[in-house]
């Protein structure tokens, strides 16, 4: 099965509340506690979801808006964080590209000897989750990993 997109249940809202609440202070409130917004990206076969857990920055503060996301693979959470772009315009026929660029990333000890298996889920989860949980509506997803990670 691959990742998809749908809203969890309220037996999961705990679980997404509790990554919410660990993570680091932001200026911007978490995807889980923004009225209407409750899905998430799931891959029930191999266990795995992408939660986003918070904003900061974009249009009010007048910069790009960083996005913070924890990927659970089974007792494992990848975190990491990054901006994204979107070329072209549908109502134009053009084709929207959306491009990823991951600045930070913590990958736990414990996946270290599966590292590039990790960040194929990082690409996989991100290209499945496409725009709003709407994949249909771009061409390709494009993800990139800041050089300066040293992978």
């Amino acid at each position: 099965m691959a990742f998809v997109n749908e809203e969890y249940s309220a037996e999961d809202k705990p679980l997404v509340d509790r990554l919410v609440k660990r993570r680091p202070p932001l200026t911007r409130i978490p995807g889980s506690s923004i009225p209407g917004l409750s899905e998430w990206t799931v891959d029930r076969e191999r266990d795995a979801f992408l939660v986003l857990v918070g904003k900061e920055g974009g249009t009010y503060e007048g910069t790009q808006e960083i996005r913070h996301y924890v990927l659970v693979l089974g007792e494992h959470e990848i975190h990491f964080s990054g901006e994204y772009h979107v070329t072209g315009y549908r109502s134009k026929g053009e084709p929207q590209i959306m491009t990823w660029t991951i600045h930070q990333l913590s990958v736990p000890s414990s996946l270290a000897s599966q590292k590039e298996e990790a960040l194929a889920l990082v690409r996989e989860a991100l290209d499945a989750q496409g725009l709003y949980h709407c994949r249909e509506s771009l061409a390709s997803v494009i993800i990139n990993f800041n050089p300066a990670l040293a992978l």
